[in-house]
Order: structure tokens, then sequence, then C-alpha cells
């Protein structure tokens, strides 16, 4: 067996199924968490300007109504896809953190709301009538000015309201657009977005950062909401996920990646209806043969089980976990199912550096740092919490989970897609596709 080698090639390592066993268990809660509605906030938030800011350049005018225009257009475009195509596949930000699992919950919740739809259709049409304003509205001035950018704010109308979770997907649709894969790492198109708006980069690299920080501002919060909504069942307390969040040097938000992948999974446990897709790529360090693993899980009593994708609805929402291993797909099926979706997802988000960045690098293992920074009711939970985060960590050596460990699974990204999707991607790679099947 798979695990046994694991071991066997590391007789110090206590024994998987032990670690699984101990570190398994998740506080299942029965209701559906609670949810704000009808948050809104204004459009103008979305750029990257302060309204108190003084401007003299006529360059600076230039810019920010390009920046609106664009802003305006993308919105249309991206709520148009949705509404149309139901593109999942395009609300899949680039945000330069750790948190890609948090959009794909967020995303999954949205997606399943039946009022979504009439949201977008109802904010596409007054995006719409924006764009038409600003493109019939004329602004004269020299070249050398002094105003307000509450001045250009106004003038264009740039103060009404979006729905927050329009203004979540407008965002999440602007950073997919624009990333790009650079010798297989995911970065920023900073180039396309320049062309785009027609002004120069240092502009598009404010812009795009300020994307970044609303999506990250976004996540943090809806990890706090998440976790609230457990009713004290969380596993990690809120008052203590609250000192855990930091900033990079972007001032993006970011949380610790496995007790936020901790919550998620309490909260999956309780939607039975979800899907849990794993595509598991075989890895080209081990296999000349391009080939996808495919196998649905869902939520039953507690415990993620698997499904037969071929009684499912391949459109559905699904919250996808892309990977690799190098086994072929008998032996990682009979190992990936042995010893659990939950452990094997928990011992790659333990294994991962909790933070991005070089700011936050001494907290990548542990992001709890000093005990200091906790009050004396709160020091034993942080221990538990703290032994829970190295448990999973030994897991993931023992089976081989990991960023940079390639054995039985290692985790490459998190998104909501659909399955219908996700294997088309693999037909149009010229994969072989192995699909699982239920217990």
């Amino acid at each position: 067996m798979l695990a046994q080698d694991a071991l066997q090639r590391k007789p110090a390592e206590p024994s998987v199924k032990k670690i699984a066993r101990d570190v398994s268990v998740l506080p299942v809660v029965k209701n559906e968490p609670h949810e704000k509605k009808d948050r809104q906030i204004p459009f103008c938030s979305l750029l990257p300007y302060q309204p108190d800011t003084i401007v003299r350049k006529k360059v600076t005018v230039d810019n920010f109504i390009r920046t609106v225009f664009f802003m305006l257009q993308a919105s249309v475009e991206g709520l148009n896809a949705l509404i149309s195509q139901t593109s999942l596949h395009l609300f899949d930000p680039h945000v330069g953190e750790t948190s890609c699992q948090i959009r794909a919950y967020q995303l999954l919740k949205l997606f399943s709301k039946k009022e979504l739809r009439q949201k977008c259709i109802l904010a596409k049409g007054v995006l719409a009538d924006h764009l038409e304003k600003v493109r019939s509205k004329k602004f004269s001035s020299n070249k050398s000015v002094k105003l307000y950018i509450s001045e250009l704010i106004s003038f264009f109308e740039c103060g009404f309201f979006l729905d927050m979770d329009v203004a979540f997907l407008v965002v999440c649709f602007i950073l997919t657009k624009y990333k790009t894969s650079v010798h297989g790492r995911i970065v920023f198109d900073y180039h396309g977005l320049s062309e785009s708006l027609d002004i120069v980069s240092k502009h598009t690299h404010r812009l795009a950062r300020h994307l970044q920080k609303i999506v990250s501002e976004f996540s943090v919060d809806h990890v706090f909401d998440l976790l609230h909504s457990l009713r004290g069942k969380a596993i990690l307390p809120a008052k203590i996920f609250q000192k855990l969040t930091r900033f990079d040097e972007s001032q993006r938000n970011m949380a610790p990646c496995f007790f936020v992948m901790e919550a998620i999974l309490q909260s999956l446990l309780c939607r039975e209806s979800i899907n849990v897709l794993v595509a598991c790529r075989a890895s080209s360090h081990f296999s000349s043969e391009v080939s996808v693993i495919f196998q649905l899980f869902q939520a039953v009593a507690g415990q993620f089980f698997p499904v037969d994708a071929s009684k499912t609805n391949h459109q559905m929402p699904c919250f996808v976990i892309v990977g690799e291993t190098k086994y072929d797909s008998e032996i990682f099926l009979s190992e990936f199912l042995q010893i659990g979706l939950q452990n094997i997802i928990l011992a790659n988000a333990a294994e991962h550096p909790q933070y991005s960045g070089q700011r936050q690098s001494c907290y990548a293992s542990d992001p709890f740092g000093s005990d200091e920074n906790f009050s004396i009711e709160e020091k034993p939970e942080v221990k538990l919490l703290r032994f829970r985060l190295k448990k999973y960590q030994s897991l993931a050596q023992a089976l081989g989970c990991g960023k940079h460990i390639v054995g039985l699974f290692s985790l490459k990204h998190i998104l909501c897609d659909t399955y219908q999707h996700q294997r088309r991607l693999a037909v149009e790679d010229g994969a072989k596709i192995f699909s699982g099947s239920s217990l």
C-alpha cells in the first residue's frame, strides 16, 4: 500500500492512518449559515483613487476617465458572460496570496443563489447606462488643473451603489481576465491591462493592486462571517482568527491557509447538495502520459463520500480541487478514498506556506508566532490549534502532500467551476481521462 511505502521510507514518522484518525473529526453544523443581505458599496470605491486627492495634472484627469470607462465596460462584459453562459471559470481571480479556497467557496455560494442572475441583469442595466453617460460627457481642462478627485467622481456620476455580490463578481472577472502563465506560474498581466487602458504601466499596477486588495478584504470578511455562522463549533474561534489576519507587502489582507481550509470544509459538510470535484493529473515528472483522474464527492452525515459523476448534473457549480499525483489512477483512487478527502486536503493546506510574501515569511509554518500575542484565556486554545496544525504537517510529509511535494496528491489550485468544463479542458489537452465512482 502507498501509505505503508511512505512510512517505510520515513520510519521515524508516526502512522499515516493513526494521524489521519486523530485529526479527521470536524464538528458539523446542521443549520445553514446566516447570511447578510442587500449589502452595497459605491462604484467609485472600485477605483484606485481617494476622493480627497488633489489633481494638478491633465494626464491624471485623462487616466481617471480611462479607468472609469474601462471599469464600467469590463463590468458589463463580466456580467454578460455570467448571465448568458454561466462561465464560472471566468471568475477565478489571481489575487497573489494563499486564499484561492476562500474565493472558490464564496463563488460556490454565490452561484448557488437563485436570485443571482436577476441581480446581475439589474446591475448590468445600471452599469450600461452609466457607461453611455461617461461616453457622452466631455470634461475640458488645461494642462495645469487643480481640483479634487471627488469633483471628477461627481461629474462622471461614479457615486452610484452596487450590490456587494455583484461588485465581488465584477472584480473577480477583471482579475481573471488579466492573469497569464509564465513558465508554469500564474502571474498578473500588467502589460495586457496597460494596453486595454491605454495608459502607463505604473497606473495599471496601482489599479491591479487596488482590486486585489478589495478581493482580499472581501475574502477575510467572508471567513469572519463563516466562523460566526458555525455558532461556536468552529475549530478556530473568531477572536483568535482576528489575531491571525495579516497584511503582505502590497497591503493585501491574508489569513492562515490551513485554518481557513478547515473552516470551509466544516461549512461544506453541512451543505449536502454541493459537489466537491477532485481533478488530479499524473505528474509529468513521473509519467509521460497525459492523464487526469476525476472524482466527485458529496457530504453525507458529516463525511465526504464519493459519488458517481454519471448520475449528477455536470453543469452544476463544484468546489474544484486541482492537483497532481505520481501514482497511476488505480493506486491513487484507492489510497485517496482510504485516507479521505478531508485529511488529504488539510494535509496540503498545513504544508503550504500559511501566508504569502516575504513580509510574513516568519509565520509560514506557524501562523501563531509568539504566545505573547494571546491572552491567558486564549493560550490553551492556541496550544491545541498549533498541535493540530503540526499533526497535519506530519501527515503531509508521510503522504507526499504539498506545494513542493509530489506524492499521493500535491494540491495546485482550488476554484469554482463545473465538472463539464473541467472535463472539456482535459479533453482539449489530449489527456486520457479516468473517472472515479461511488463506493
